[in-house]
């Protein structure tokens, strides 16, 4: 049996509380040195293909969280 993975389990938390409070949002999460536009493409296709109104793209590749926000 695998050891509990603190880190992954305090990810997935954080991601049940923000689905439990703001329900269903489209989160696209990155790791890259930069967010360039063609990062923004899949984001704005799943607004495009859903119901849903607004993404969030995140990057937690550089120094800090680099976000964007889309609404459709």
């Amino acid at each position: 049996m695998e050891a509990r993975d603190e880190r992954t389990h305090s990810i997935i938390g954080a991601a049940m509380d923000v689905h439990r409070v703001l329900g269903i949002i489209v989160v696209e999460a990155k790791a890259l040195a930069a967010l360039g536009t063609i990062e923004d493409s899949p984001v704005i296709n799943y607004l495009k293909v859903s119901t849903l109104r607004v993404a969030l793209l995140l990057n937690f590749g550089g120094g800090s969280l680099v976000f964007k926000r889309f609404a459709n």
